[in-house]
């Protein structure tokens, strides 16, 4: 017999709503943890997880009252603060996001997403060497993390560390090799770094990847031109005014 604070009905719509979920049915799964709700209004992980189907559906204000709702009745609950933090960051609420980023930490202290989410809004917030260090936890504790050592190589390049961006970027390149961004971004550092030739490379490998972007054409341009290459550099220069 099941517990009265948990009816059957509620297990099987709450059961349901997770299929539903699962198949990315999320419309559907919403009503099925409504109903859950129905039948146990105490419940909390029917409103997180009905949260987290509104969030699918880019329904964040919606999703954020469901976690709140989570928080209220389980205040040490680090997912529900890590999933309102995701819904706060699609708003553009970076402040709000590291706050629930924060909390998330505070409740689960190896919590490598939020590390890495909250270390993306700081870089929002222009909070350059705080994201920083989220970026060094997530790297040190899940070390295949592509986009950590990317935005940290970003990081590290705004700085004007661009040998230790070069660093990240290598690594990030080694993990993921057919991201255009990563070659363009290690280019422009290479070029900063006064490395013309290999920015040479890194911006051709960019347009073998992705060959209809300007400022691709016109930064290998800048490069051939700081070689002498100066008929090469009017011809990119030739291409990005065409793109």
């Amino acid at each position: 017999m099941a517990h009265h604070h948990k009816p059957a009905s509620m297990d099987a719509y709450f059961r349901q709503g997770n299929s539903l979920y699962e198949m990315e049915c999320y419309v559907e799964a919403i009503d099925a943890y409504t109903s859950a709700i129905r039948s146990n209004p105490d419940s909390i992980i029917a409103f997180y997880n009905r949260g987290l189907a509104k969030a699918k559906l880019g329904r964040y204000a919606d999703a954020i009252k469901d976690f709140d709702i989570a928080i209220r009745r389980k205040p040490d609950l680090a997912e529900a603060y890590y999933s309102r933090g995701n819904a706060n960051t699609n708003l553009k609420q970076h402040r709000q996001a590291v706050t629930d980023y924060d909390k998330a930490i505070r409740y689960k202290p190896n919590y490598v997403e939020a590390y890495m989410d909250r270390g993306a809004a700081k870089l929002f917030l222009g909070q350059h060497a705080e994201a920083l260090k989220d970026y060094d936890f997530v790297i040190q504790h899940s070390p295949n993390e592509v986009i950590a050592y990317y935005n940290r190589g970003l990081i590290k390049a705004e700085l004007g560390q661009y040998a230790a961006a070069i660093a990240d970027f290598d690594e990030a390149i080694q993990r993921k090799p057919n991201d255009t961004e990563v070659y363009i971004d290690r280019g422009t550092a290479r070029f900063n770094c006064d490395q013309y030739a290999l920015a040479v490379e890194d911006y051709d490998l960019a347009i073998q990847r992705n060959p209809d972007r300007a400022d691709t054409y016109y930064n290998r341009g800048a490069a051939k031109s700081r070689l002498g290459q100066h008929a090469a550099a009017l011809e990119d220069y030739d291409k990005a005014i065409q793109l």
